[in-house]
């Protein structure tokens, strides 16, 4: 959302670049930067597999009892048929 804004601003205009690992010289993302975000998708699919392979359950703390968990059909929006 912030890149196409500022690409398409007539307000705010380009005035360099960030030299580091992530771009170069010329302002071209380098390999790192695609390593870096390969990583970052692989994490976000992984998060996503294992709330689907481990979906939310309930839980309810009082002081008498402590904290409590327990699973039900809907529990976390998941629909289960066990």
């Amino acid at each position: 959302h912030w890149l196409k804004f500022y690409q398409e601003s007539t307000v705010y205009s380009k005035v360099g670049v960030v030299v580091g690992p992530f771009y170069t010289e010329d302002g071209a993302p380098t390999l790192e930067r695609q390593r870096v975000l390969d990583a970052i998708k692989a994490e976000a699919e992984q998060v996503e597999e294992n709330r689907r392979l481990f979906p939310p359950c309930n839980t309810r703390y009082s002081a008498d009892i402590g904290t409590v968990f327990w699973c039900e059909l809907g529990s976390g929006g998941v629909e289960r048929d066990w």
